[in-house]
C-alpha cells in the first residue's frame, strides 16, 4: 500500500440501517430548545405532487412530532383510494411508526406505500435511497416528491414582503 492510498471501509450489510440516527435535526432536544418560548412551534403540510396544499395544521408546542404526520395520512386515506405514494423527509422510519399505529392496518390495506422526498434522499445511506427514492419505485416516475419544501420557499417571499 502506498501513502496516497486508502482503504475503503466495507459496510456490515448484516447489520440494518438506520438513518435516524445520522440526523440531527429528528433529535428531541434540539427541538425543546429551539421552540420552547413558543406557543406554535410551526406549520405541518400535505401537499400533492402538483404543489397544492391539501391539509395543514399547527404544530403545538411539540416540534415535529409523529402525531402530525399519522393525522394527515389518516384524513387522505378517506379520500384517495388504494395503492397511492406518500414522500416524506424520513418516509424510512415514518413507515415504521406508521404500521406499529392503529392506522396500519388500513395503511397495508390500501397499500400505501411511502418513500423519501429527492430533497432529503442525501441524508439517507445508499441502501436506503435504493429501497425508498421515487426514482426507483414503480409507478412513481420522475416524482421528486418535495411539494412542502416547494411552498415553504414560496412562503419565505411572503414573510419577507410584511
Amino acid at each position: 500500500m502506498y501513502d496516497d492510498d486508502w482503504e475503503v471501509e466495507t459496510p456490515d450489510l448484516s447489520k440494518e440501517f438506520n438513518c435516524v440516527d445520522r440526523w440531527r435535526n429528528a433529535r428531541a432536544d434540539v427541538w425543546k430548545k429551539t421552540f420552547s418560548v413558543f406557543e406554535e412551534s410551526g406549520i405541518f403540510l400535505a401537499t400533492c405532487r402538483h404543489c397544492f396544499v391539501l391539509l395543514t395544521c399547527d404544530m403545538v408546542k411539540s416540534g415535529e412530532l409523529a402525531k402530525y404526520p399519522l393525522a394527515m395520512v389518516n384524513c387522505l386515506l378517506s379520500v384517495y383510494g388504494p395503492n397511492g405514494g406518500c414522500t416524506y423527509d424520513i418516509g424510512c422510519a415514518f413507515n415504521k411508526t406508521v404500521n406499529m399505529s392503529t392506522i396500519g392496518s388500513r395503511i397495508r390495506a390500501l397499500r400505501l406505500r411511502f418513500m423519501v422526498g429527492a430533497f432529503h434522499r442525501h441524508a439517507h445511506n445508499c441502501l436506503c435511497q435504493l429501497d425508498w427514492h421515487p426514482t426507483y419505485i414503480e409507478g412513481a416516475r420522475n416524482m421528486e416528491g418535495e411539494g412542502c419544501e416547494h411552498v415553504f420557499s414560496a412562503s419565505n417571499e411572503l414573510a419577507r414582503s410584511m
